[in-house]
């Protein structure tokens, strides 16, 4: 093992002896020798593969063997891992690292032509990534030499990620895009880390996007939340210095991964259909992340554009209403960040319109714009957790006034057709949500406890404002609600909850208290958790 001479020349690939099928068929030697002697064999067997090549390239063929070696070691240590001390591992680590080093860097048309020798690179590239990240009896710091080498892994996966191919597998038919899926937090992981182990997250970031690209494949839907890691670690503040001004590197991922397409086209459809609760955290993140990118209008309306990101918005809004009472953080922070982000597209259609430019801004639908505008109201006056910051109410309140002056405008004689088309579609809109949502406000104007309740009077005069440029007056607004109330499902998730039924034979009342109805069993799960404690006082009574 420790004479093996490195050579870049593939003919000595047969000449190796210490083959991967050798090492298999000696596992139970290894074993053995673990059991006896734990650290003194490992050390005996690492120290020089670890320490002797300075500055001597490894052969990639060797890289592989190493590769091998390392894998039946731990295989072997498994039953007396507890005894295995912090420089052992240590050393198993650097000869790991330096394997796929080798591999990797040397030579890459022999693994981008061998799926297994392709997948073995990622899947140890895994994890060893979870090797810095989860191994606390890793005590010694990790060498200067081995933290050079993960930046060149995935510079040389990035500088290939052409060849890589995408439905590949290897021999115990694992696809490489479910093993590049499984990297992803991985790596994000250990950029979290460049404070104390000096990563940067800039020299992940780019390399990324190659990663997401293939992870997601035919898998979009199962792995749906590859595609948001990336965003979502730019979107928590990993490097802080970088959110508000991105560099090139980043703003070149963004480009990558969302406009050159990674299956975002159908993740957003997933989101607006079969959106789960488990991908909440993510698309929070993922709203946020957009926040970042702002300044470059070219990449910002694309999203909006070609991925409709106001329906996936408001698909994950809606979703989560049900369950204000348990994720009330979720639906604030949903939408904080939609505020945010409607508030500049509409805010540029309402500069547009102002200025009597040529419209030139996204696709924003007035129906989704009042519509989300009415959510954040909902929930600006609801009491208990979840308290708004203070930006996302002052944008609340600059949207009210941006829809009002486009409103206004919608009024005037040979106004362009989209400003009427926009006006019309938030009118029809307005008919379902005004209303209720003005009856919400109406319960908070008594109240001063903080700056949230302290503007309720404001809000409240401009929602009203706001419905009765839309033709809507409260009192024919309330007689019309109190008719339709029978033909309302009573699930706050439900599009029927403000949308009426137009037949009372389509909803169902509660078995046990008979004074609510729901359209169909699954708006009545949704809604137990609220409506529990009310039906059992009515059963009661």
């Amino acid at each position: 093992m420790t004479n093996l001479p490195p050579t870049n020349d593939p003919s000595t690939e047969t000449s190796l002896v210490p083959t991967f099928r050798t090492f298999e068929a000696q596992k139970e030697g290894f074993q053995r020798q673990f059991v006896a002697f734990p650290n003194n064999y490992v050390l005996t067997l690492t120290e020089s593969l670890r320490d002797s090549p300075r500055g001597q390239p490894y052969s990639p063929y060797f890289g592989n063997e190493l590769r091998g070696f390392v894998y039946v070691l731990r295989w072997a240590a498994r039953p007396v891992e507890e005894h295995i001390s912090g420089e052992v591992w240590r050393h198993l680590f650097d000869v790991e690292i330096l394997g796929i080093f080798s591999t990797a860097t040397l030579m890459p048309e022999f693994w981008l032509s061998k799926p297994d020798i392709q997948n073995g690179l990622i899947e140890c590239l895994a994890d060893c990534a979870h090797a810095i990240i989860a191994h606390d009896f890793i005590s010694e710091p990790i060498s200067d030499k081995m933290m050079e080498c993960i930046p060149k892994i995935f510079r040389a996966l990035w500088d290939h990620r052409d060849q890589l191919p995408v439905n590949t597998t290897d021999k115990f038919g694992v696809p490489t895009n479910i093993l590049l899926a499984l990297l992803i937090p991985e790596c994000f992981q250990l950029a979290k880390l460049k404070g104390d182990k000096g990563f940067r997250v800039d020299s992940f970031v780019p390399h990324m996007a190659v990663f997401t690209r293939v992870a997601l494949g035919e898998q979009w839907k199962d792995l749906s939340q590859a595609v948001l890691l990336p965003l979502s670690a730019l979107g928590r503040g990993l490097d802080p210095g970088s959110i508000d001004t991105p560099g090139a590197d980043v703003e070149k991922f963004v480009e990558d991964v969302i406009i050159a397409g990674v299956g975002m086209d159908a993740f957003m459809t997933c989101m607006k259909t079969d959106l789960e609760e488990s991908q909440l955290d993510g698309l929070c993140t993922l709203f946020g992340a957009l926040k970042a990118f702002r300044h470059r209008s070219s990449v910002f309306y694309a999203m909006f554009d070609l991925y409709r990101l106001p329906e996936a918005m408001m698909a994950a809004v809606d979703r989560v209403i049900g369950l204000e009472t348990q994720r009330t953080w979720d639906l604030t922070l949903l939408y904080e960040h939609a505020c945010y982000l409607f508030y500049m597209c509409v805010h540029k259609f309402g500069e547009a319109v102002i200025e009597g430019k040529t419209l030139s801004a996204p696709a924003v639908d007035g129906d989704i714009a009042f519509r989300i505008l009415a959510r954040g109201l909902d929930l600006i006056s609801k009491p208990g957790d979840g308290e708004l910051h203070d930006m996302a109410l002052h944008m609340t309140g600059a949207l009210i006034h941006t829809l009002h002056q486009i409103t206004t405008i919608s009024n005037q004689s040979g106004c362009d057709s989209m400003i009427v088309e926009f006006v019309s579609s938030m009118r029809r809109q307005a008919r379902h949500e005004w209303w209720p949502t003005l009856c919400r406000i109406g319960t908070s104007t008594y109240r001063a406890e903080n700056f949230k309740d302290e503007n309720m009077s404001m809000f409240r005069d401009s929602w009203l404002e706001l419905g009765e440029d839309l033709g809507l007056s409260p009192v024919r607004e309330r007689a019309r609600h109190d008719r339709e109330t029978n033909l309302r499902c009573c699930c706050p998730g439900c599009v029927h909850h403000r949308v009426p039924f137009t037949s009372i034979a389509e909803l169902r009342k509660c078995a046990g208290c008979g004074e609510v109805q729901y359209c169909s069993r699954g708006c009545q799960k949704m809604d137990w958790s609220r409506h529990k404690a009310r039906c059992k006082r009515l059963r009661t009574r």
